[in-house]
């Protein structure tokens, strides 16, 4: 197996705050770093979900919610399962996510159910940090689930 996963492409899941850093004209450095990872995506494979939709259609400016609905309009949805649902509120009740951002919980719950290499963020305060990365994985070990890399879009 640890053959087959080297020529394979990494799987991405891409949460909300990347489409929406991809037309970020307030927040030069993330915007450029997101747009220089978009041009490389194609060397994974990416997914989002039907919670990073929903995310969107919450942006207040019509044009670039329609940008960043365009954006992602191609990449294959990961389905939202009640594992992963259960999931999400275990990362809240362990403390490893607070309980404002069960959103951000079940981001990462969806990856994790469905064994996804790498979650790609811009969240530094509740997913991208080493604190929420040792525990997920420690948690998520314990739990019988394979360890996650919670990244930035520079680190890919």
């Amino acid at each position: 197996m640890d053959a087959v996963r080297r020529f394979r492409k990494p799987t991405l899941y891409l949460d909300t705050s990347v489409p929406n850093a991809y037309f970020d004209q307030v927040h030069q450095i993330p915007q450029k770093e997101t747009v220089r990872f978009w041009n490389k995506v194609d060397a994974y494979r990416p997914h989002v979900s039907a919670l990073v939709l929903t995310e969107l259609l919450r942006a207040p400016d019509e044009d670039r919610r329609l940008a960043m609905i365009d954006l992602v309009a191609g990449i294959p949805k990961l389905p939202l399962t009640a594992e992963a649902r259960e999931l999400a509120l275990l990362y809240v009740a362990e403390g490893i996510m607070p309980e404002e951002s069960e959103d951000d919980a079940v981001h990462v719950a969806l990856s994790t159910v469905h064994g996804i290499d790498f979650v790609v963020s811009w969240n530094f305060e509740h997913m991208v940090n080493v604190r929420v990365r040792r525990d997920l994985n420690l948690f998520n070990l314990k739990c019988g689930y394979r360890t996650i890399e919670i990244v930035s879009p520079p680190e890919l």
